[in-house]
């Protein structure tokens, strides 16, 4: 599959490991007046992340029970999973039934069974997944979609935008 960040920078296929699973580009939609790049759900933004997240043996990945990236790692990679009880939405109560691992009843629990992989994780035993998917390689994936909206712009599937908005969730 085509990404426009390796076609403007060349030299990076070298210096990342990247697995195309996105199904890209994703579209852009015009919303009375409003333009919108829909990078939701699983076409989208943690899937973007994903394909440029390859870690080396062992992961443990935590997050809230309805976690986007959660239900993206546990699709793609070999991943253990403990998540915290939250107040959920329509979208993250789809999540919780693909999301395998541990579910702790409170904040507490959670907090106890954390303490207890602190030797795993100092002793390089395990991995820690970046919480959201997000550290400075699988931010790369984010750098993709610019690029490839700008290339959305040149075919004139969309007009050049005065701003650009990007949507963070609240919960």
């Amino acid at each position: 599959m085509r990404r426009p960040i390796f076609e403007r920078y060349p030299k990076l296929r070298d210096r990342v490991r990247f697995e195309p699973i996105a199904m890209l580009p994703t579209p852009v939609v015009d919303h009375q007046g409003v333009w919108v790049k829909r990078d939701d759900a699983i076409g989208g933004g943690k899937i973007r992340k994903l394909e440029f997240y390859h870690p080396e043996g062992p992961v443990l990945a935590v997050g809230a029970e309805g976690s986007n990236w959660l239900r993206a790692l546990a699709a793609h990679r070999p991943v253990r999973i403990l998540t915290w009880p939250q107040h959920h939405n329509e979208h993250s109560r789809r999540n919780v039934p693909h999301i395998p691992g541990e579910r702790h009843r409170d904040l507490f629990h959670f907090a106890l069974r954390m303490l207890a992989e602190v030797p795993r994780l100092l002793g390089g035993k395990v991995a820690a997944a970046p919480i959201g998917g997000s550290d400075p390689v699988t931010t790369l994936g984010f750098v993709n979609a610019a690029l490839e909206l700008a290339e959305q712009v040149e075919r004139g599937e969309c007009p050049r935008p005065d701003a650009v908005f990007v949507a963070l969730p609240v919960e």
